[in-house]
């Protein structure tokens, strides 16, 4: 209920977070013997974060309530994202 979309589409909102940088996907393997350990497999982000923020009506609420405010949510979750988008950048060659 607090995602406030239908499960039935919990496919279609799981890839949108990946297709935002929300939830980046990567693998570790630590025995890897080819000394690759670390594989990034989401692409960079091609669709807006508010795209997958805005579905969920925990996010949209805020949106709703208080628009100054999810606007500087908003700016703090994307620049989140490409921080965190760019340390994992750096892993790929370990």
């Amino acid at each position: 209920i607090a995602h406030g979309y239908d499960m039935a589409h919990g496919l279609d909102q799981q890839k949108l977070a990946v297709k935002t940088g929300y939830w980046p996907l990567f693998r570790f393997n630590p025995t890897n013997e080819q000394g690759k350990r670390f594989t990034l497999d989401s692409a960079d982000p091609s669709v807006p974060m508010e795209e997958f923020l805005y579905n969920e009506n925990r996010f949209a609420t805020i949106k709703n309530n208080y628009p100054d405010k999810a606007g500087e949510f908003l700016d703090k979750a994307n620049e989140g994202m490409h921080t965190r988008l760019t340390r994992l950048q750096a892993f790929r060659n370990l």
